[in-house]
């Protein structure tokens, strides 16, 4: 039993009211100056603010989300560049991940855009990898599989407004990626990722 605000005893069933989680891995309290964090041996996580909200349920290597903090530019240069904000992201090997990128772009018609992931130390076994590039009346869709660092998922020579990348991969050996942009043809008008643009990656296996 269970006696709620009024002082009044009501019936509760702790295995239904709560998560059990399985295993033998103990448990650690850590104190955090933002609030609380519950760590297990083996990686889980659940922390909590000073309010008592939970803002994180799983382990950074199982779910990754990160935002563009910084415009980036460019003018006459086809070379990518790392994404400020969307670099860093670690993945084990033998996982498999899926992803979602979504870029706001600004780009001239003939310079126009293209985005890739940049492997350092990382190898992929297979990508499956789609991109949506949208401008202001129409879509372009493009499909790839190659696991080549610096491979443009996405790649088209217009004023494209959003970018979109979606699939999953398979690691080989472990590492981290960054999202990179540069103009896909060389041309004087500038090309642009905003703040704002965001990239995830989940481990499905």
């Amino acid at each position: 039993m269970a006696t709620n605000g009024n002082g009044i005893k009501i019936p509760f069933n702790f295995a239904s009211h709560f998560y059990k989680r399985s295993g033998t891995a103990a448990l650690t309290n850590k104190s955090k100056g933002a609030g609380v964090a519950i760590d297990t041996a083996d990686g889980s996580r659940l922390k909590f603010n000073k309010a008592g909200t939970v803002v994180n349920l799983l382990d950074t290597t199982e779910y990754q989300l990160k935002r563009c903090t910084t415009q980036l530019d460019k003018a006459t240069n086809t070379t990518l560049a790392d994404i400020t904000g969307l670099t860093g992201f670690s993945f084990a090997a033998a996982g498999v991940y899926a992803f979602e990128v979504n870029l706001a772009t600004t780009a001239g018609a003939s310079g126009g855009v293209k985005v890739a992931f940049n492997y350092t130390t990382m190898t992929l076994t297979s990508v499956e990898a789609t991109g949506i590039g949208h401008v202001a009346a129409a879509v372009a869709v493009q499909h790839s599989t190659t696991t080549t660092t610096q491979t443009s998922f996405f790649a088209q020579t217009a004023a494209v407004l959003h970018v979109h990348l979606v699939g999953s991969f398979v690691v080989n050996a472990a590492g981290t990626l960054a999202v990179q942009f540069a103009q896909n043809v060389s041309d004087g008008t500038t090309c642009s990722v905003f703040v704002g643009s965001w990239a995830r990656f989940a481990r499905i296996g």
